[in-house]
């Protein structure tokens, strides 16, 4: 058979079984197609094929073949069947991930080789986003080895050569050294040497840090719509890459070769009238920063400490005092879209300073201002903010919230009429994102709002980061980033785009 003969899409190679793929050793290929490549066994009776749009890419050494399969596991299904769309799954119903394999092969001639990687490489480009075809891709990673369960190293070493390989990839690795250094990098990067993508492997903290840099800078708002973010699971919660299907490396890897991304929203905020900074995902007060910050001391003993943090809270019977009003003004979505249009000061600064009031007093009895709503309630168990519709695996806690609407989903219990036994259920309900019906969870969805907690609050956060607790204001700045997603967000995005 000739290096490029074509199979018969009847021959019984294309027809064997898949489930010897993974017991099989390839040791050469026998042919290729447009849809299939034919890999020969240990034996020459043993023979298999991939389906060409599986594979992210290829990569060619004298005279031997590699070729990263991101295929999904045939035949297996979710244990859950459910009618909700895939954003809306806690992660243990999702249906099966990708699974990256590496497949090795051995030719006689380096020629036949490098023949077999061009033809390769040139049926994948079916199937990639044409404004990525042939062009070259700077990837700019960023480790944090100390994130999490300390294996962001490991992580990275398990895709890091599939991820170089991809059709014109350029590849640079930068391992963290100390907080805010890849801010700090990103703050004074160049505007010619800037990424066109930035991946990373850690926590969502290290991503709140690249989103400041990148949103800080003078031009971020050319390059923030541009240069698009990928997280890869290197931290404890993970919220962004659960959200955006890239939890798993293979289907991460096979985004980043498709060129799929989505546009996303990022939020401007002050605390205590500080200088403007940005969050990307969530905002998190009373019981929700309490039990995480406030556990901390424990985090040597996993997960578990959540648990505990949460019982000892509840049964405390603790109750949580702040004001929080909302507002959707006409002439504050205007401000916000001339600042992201025309702005000439800082992103986000525009309508933080000249739309939002200093106060929420301010808020509600300027008669000028009648537009804000102030929440009726000053007593409260839990109140997320969120972007996302996971910001901990087992914490699902805003099940239709787009990255992509211009908007942010405000989740909140008043205290009144909480008891503990329906405290704890709560919890339950969250994990599988099946909580929004039931009668004490209110929500509200707004382009800005104003949280005063009480002075004896201890915690708020920004994407999980400590924000310190003071007056907070927050503002949606639509459509300033651009993160990477899994086929299945696209999908969604796509048809929510199509369908408006």
């Amino acid at each position: 058979m000739s290096c490029f003969s074509t199979p018969d899409p009847k021959n019984e190679l294309l027809d064997s079984c898949q489930t010897k793929f993974t017991t099989l050793s390839p040791k050469g290929v026998l042919g290729i197609s447009d849809t299939h490549i034919v890999f020969q066994g240990v034996s020459k009776s043993q023979s298999f094929s991939v389906l060409i749009q599986n594979i992210s890419s290829s990569f060619c050494l004298k005279e031997e073949l590699t070729i990263f399969d991101c295929s999904k596991p045939e035949g297996k299904k979710s244990t859950i069947q459910s009618n909700k769309p895939y954003s809306e799954l806690p992660p243990h119903h999702r249906p099966p991930e990708r699974v990256l394999k590496t497949r090795k092969f051995k030719f006689s001639k380096s020629s036949e080789a490098t023949e077999f990687h061009e033809k390769i490489t040139l049926l994948i480009r079916q199937f990639v986003d044409s404004s990525i075809v042939g062009q070259k891709r700077k990837i700019l990673t960023f480790i944090n080895p100390f994130s999490g369960k300390k294996n962001s190293k490991k992580l990275w070493a398990q895709c890091s050569s599939a991820i170089e390989s991809i059709d014109g990839i350029e590849l640079k690795v930068i391992e963290t050294e100390k907080q805010s250094h890849a801010k700090e990098y990103i703050t004074d990067l160049p505007n010619q040497s800037f990424p066109d993508i930035i991946i990373i492997v850690s926590g969502d903290g290290l991503v709140h840090e690249v989103v400041n840099g990148l949103l800080s800078r003078s031009d971020a708002r050319e390059l923030g719509p541009k240069v698009q973010i990928c997280h890869l699971p290197g931290g404890t919660s993970n919220g962004l890459s659960y959200s955006m299907g890239t939890n798993s490396l293979a289907s991460a890897i096979f985004a980043i070769s498709r060129g799929y991304s989505v546009p996303w929203d990022a939020c401007a905020f002050t605390i205590r009238d500080s200088e403007v900074k940005y969050a990307f995902s969530s905002f998190a007060w009373a019981i929700v920063p309490d039990i995480d910050l406030g556990t901390e001391w424990m985090r040597s003993i996993g997960s578990i400490r959540i648990t505990i943090g949460a019982i000892s809270r509840i049964f405390a019977a603790k109750v949580y005092k702040g004001r929080i009003a909302v507002c959707d003004r006409e002439d504050l979505t205007t401000s916000i879209k001339n600042d992201i249009e025309n702005g000439s000061q800082k992103l986000g600064v525009q309508p933080l300073s000249e739309a939002i009031p200093a106060t929420i007093e301010e808020a509600i009895n300027n008669a000028s201002q009648k537009e804000w709503n102030e929440i009726p309630y000053e007593d409260y168990l839990l109140w997320v903010a969120s972007k996302l519709t996971i910001i901990d695996p087992a914490f699902l806690i805003s099940p239709k919230a787009k990255g992509w609407d211009g908007k942010i989903e405000m989740i909140y219990i008043p205290s009144e009429g909480m008891t503990r036994l329906k405290a704890i259920a709560m919890f339950d309900q969250v994990a599988l994102g099946d909580h929004l019906h039931l009668p004490y969870f209110k929500k509200n969805l707004t382009t800005s709002f104003i949280l005063k907690p009480d002075a004896t609050t201890k915690w708020m956060t920004a994407d999980g980061e400590n924000i310190g607790i003071g007056t907070l204001r927050v503002v949606i700045l639509p459509r300033v980033l651009r993160v990477v997603a899994g086929e299945e967000i696209i999908s969604e995005f796509r048809s929510e785009t199509n369908s408006s």
